[in-house]
């Protein structure tokens, strides 16, 4: 029963933003969605807690050592987010960034108590297919009708802008975050058709792959669609190391940089530019918001302004004024809020994720571990980009949930050649 509570949530969490099934709770004054993958994610994570005391359960997801130090780490970053409220300045604020970063660990830990074999992750990864299939599907009838079935509702005031260009964006914020699931749909496509068992299947997977990856560049947004082909040269390397066809890496290096050339014609000068006036708006506000970051983590001695409170700091202590309250940064929003120490952690623990679906890949023969394992980590690889386009990921709780996906298959053991090609027959 948990497990399937597991794949609920991982369903609700695909849904979108958290406004949409939810209902609005009044919660020491302040307005908070309850939706239903956060009631279930509490209510499942309170049942864990009691049974497993009870039983005096042995957390042998524990042992894993890569596991652990991925639990650890979050352990740790949730209580350096609750420990800054000694200096953070708007206490409001901080709740909220305790609040997201408490889902990521929650996530984290339960995904990783539940889901302990290769056949519970490719689970997961069908259900979120399914999810990914109806976001398509919603964001290709808003490209060709100019209709806003959730948009309109949830940010009407965007609505002109998006319908003159044509961004899809179904249930997101924005275009820049539906940009992001886009990229994970482009390899979760790819682990279901390589673990497609009929002609149908493998029909369905390959075309939700197409889909995500013409969507993607409907976005236009440029630091995904740079992260997808930082993606695919990984995936590629991978591929190629392999196979010891070194060669083949240096036709796909030139010939993404001839893509690149024939999308962006004059996106080779413009990453040279001679001054500011170079730059576009936007671009000159991104580089200023990442010289503010730096700003605040040299104001606060290297502690960062504490949890949820870059918006406080952006707005009143900003060294350029550009009138943005989020960092639009991954990277330099987990530096300038949580501090050199969480940052350096943080970059160890992505290193070991990646790595550690490197190790699986390379021992894992042909079976369902090396599809989920190679679409990990290249995914992975593609966020080290993405994660600058959207203003924030804090609040995608979409991302945490996937984010606990890839710690929980840390903790997977690599099962039989027999075990696996029993699992793709049953596809």
């Amino acid at each position: 029963m948990p497990k399937k509570i597991v794949y609920i949530i991982i369903l609700s969490a695909m849904i979108g933003s958290s406004e949409v099934l939810s209902w609005k709770v009044l919660i020491a004054g302040s307005a908070w969605n309850l939706s239903v993958f956060r009631l279930l994610l509490l209510v499942l994570f309170i049942f864990t807690l009691i049974k497993d005391y009870r039983t005096r359960t042995e957390m042998s997801f524990f042992k894993n050592r890569d596991l652990r130090f991925s639990l650890v780490f979050m352990f740790i970053w949730l209580a350096y987010a609750v420990a800054s409220f000694l200096w953070v300045k708007d206490r409001a604020a901080w709740v909220t960034g305790v609040f997201f970063l408490a889902i990521g660990f929650i996530s984290a830990v339960l995904l990783a108590r539940y889901l302990q074999s290769t056949a519970d992750i490719l689970q997961a990864v069908y259900l979120m297919a399914i999810m990914l299939a109806f976001h398509n599907l919603v964001g290709w009838y808003e490209v060709f009708s100019g209709n806003y079935i959730f948009y309109s509702k949830l940010f009407p005031d965007r609505i002109a802008e998006y319908a003159a260009r044509r961004y899809p964006v179904s249930s997101f914020k924005n275009v820049n975050d539906f940009s992001t699931l886009l990229l994970l749909s482009v390899w979760i496509s790819y682990i279901c058709w390589q673990n497609a068992g009929k002609t149908w299947s493998r029909a369905l997977s390959i075309a939700l792959l197409l889909s995500s990856a013409c969507l993607l560049v409907q976005t236009g947004s440029r630091a995904n669609l740079s992260g997808l082909l930082l993606s695919l040269f990984v995936f590629i390397v991978i591929k190629a190391i392999e196979k010891k066809r070194i060669h083949i890496v240096l036709i796909v290096v030139v010939s993404l940089l001839l893509l690149l050339i024939l999308l962006y014609p004059g996106g080779l000068s413009g990453l040279l530019p001679q001054n500011a006036d170079a730059l576009s708006v936007s671009d000159q506000a991104r580089l200023r918001l990442i010289v503010n970051g730096l700003h605040f983590v040299s104001a606060t001695y290297g502690f960062g302004v504490g949890a949820g409170n870059i918006g406080y700091w952006l707005a009143n202590r900003p060294k350029y004024v550009t009138y943005l309250t989020l960092m639009h940064n991954w990277w330099i929003e987990i530096l300038a809020t949580y501090g050199v120490v969480i940052f350096i952690l943080y970059n160890i623990f992505y290193w070991r994720l990646f790595r550690s679906m490197l190790k699986k890949y390379r021992h894992s023969g042909k079976g369902p571990e090396a599809a989920i394992a190679i679409a990990f980590a290249s995914f992975m690889a593609g966020f080290v980009i993405a994660g600058i386009s959207s203003s924030t990921h804090m609040t995608n709780e979409w991302l945490w949930v996937f984010w606990g996906l890839l710690i929980a298959y840390q903790g997977v053991s690599l099962e039989s050649d027999s075990a696996a090609a029993t699992m793709k027959e049953i596809r």
